[in-house]
């Protein structure tokens, strides 16, 4: 099993508000609709990494209808009989919502909030199977299928991070916004946290840009970029070089020219990217660089931050 499905079902079999739906969509927010089909829809929060899909039946059955309609016509023009569609019993809940599984744990606690919310502005009722009926109980329910697919015979490799990892990823997420706001005066990047598999384990990542003024998080890697003079016989040119360095060095050149904060998670702010001291220059300029190719973007998908007892997962 890799998603945890919930039903979002109309009380009382009232009619479905599809614009209702919309209307808590939007509330919401962090929903967008999919470009390949119209009747799917995706939650994905950029700043903490959670994401979980929808499928909105009711826009499906309106196409579904019409093709049943012209279908029932046409057997009744021959055989003179209809059968009842509502005869088979079959219940499509009006909105599906599939949160995935082998995620940290803040995956779960996220996902049924925000279905919580749909839920309240669209007038619906979560449900699913063995969970309860409060949020609460929905994400003891999920924790448990979190750690049950982990140690499942045939489950992939998985990455571990420590709680305190998991902890420092996601209060980062939640405060980026605000950090950004705090220091938007002063024009410092805040960047996004990114996942990126590197060395056979997703890892953290960020990006920064020699002479921008930032925030640095503390991370596993960062991705680095830099401008570097090329001199020729007859004239010189500007190129910029990209790479990945390592987090924990690049915190180490940076921090005693730098504010550092260990809330809301260990960071740092460098002011002085423009006109940086010698000692952080120099450190700079030969600071050296890893191919970017050496890591790739991508999801939190196969990031435990709990035990996982058959062995499977892999360790920093």
């Amino acid at each position: 099993m890799t998603q945890f499905e919930i039903f979002l079902l109309s009380p009382d079999d009232q009619p479905l508000d599809t614009e209702r739906i919309f209307s808590a969509f939007h509330a919401v927010g962090k929903i967008r609709q999919t470009k390949a089909d119209s009747t799917r829809f995706v939650y994905h929060n950029v700043d903490t990494g959670v994401f979980f899909n929808l499928w909105m039946s009711a826009l499906h059955a309106v196409d579904a209808a019409e093709t049943e309609l012209e279908s029932e016509e046409a057997k009744s023009d021959s055989t003179g009989e209809v059968e009842d569609a509502e005869s088979s019993g079959l219940l499509i809940p009006p909105l599906t919502i599939t949160i995935p599984l082998l995620c940290p744990s803040f995956f779960g606690p996220e996902a049924v909030a925000a279905v919580w919310q749909i839920a309240g502005h669209a007038g619906l009722k979560p449900e699913a199977p063995h969970s309860g009926e409060t949020p609460e109980e929905f994400c003891d329910a999920w924790s448990l299928a979190n750690r049950t697919a982990a140690q499942e015979p045939g489950c992939r490799s998985v990455t571990r991070w420590t709680p305190a990892e998991s902890e420092n990823w996601y209060q980062y997420g939640l405060a980026r916004s605000a950090l950004e706001a705090e220091l938007a005066d002063e024009s410092l990047v805040v960047p996004r946290l990114q996942a990126a598999e590197h060395d056979g384990r997703v890892k953290t990542l960020c990006a920064w840009a020699q002479g921008t003024p930032t925030v640095l998080p503390r991370t596993e890697l960062v991705l680095f970029s830099r401008e570097r003079t090329h001199r020729g016989l007859l004239f010189s040119r500007k190129v910029t070089e990209e790479g990945l360095v390592s987090g924990e060095k690049l915190w180490q050149i940076l921090a005693p020219s730098s504010e550092v904060r260990g809330s809301p998670v260990p960071l740092l702010i460098f002011r002085e990217a423009r006109s940086p001291p010698q000692r952080v220059a120099a450190e700079l300029e030969v600071l050296e660089l890893e191919p970017v190719d050496r890591a790739r973007r991508t999801e939190l998908l196969g990031v435990v931050d709990f035990d996982v007892t058959d062995g499977k997962e892999s360790h920093a």
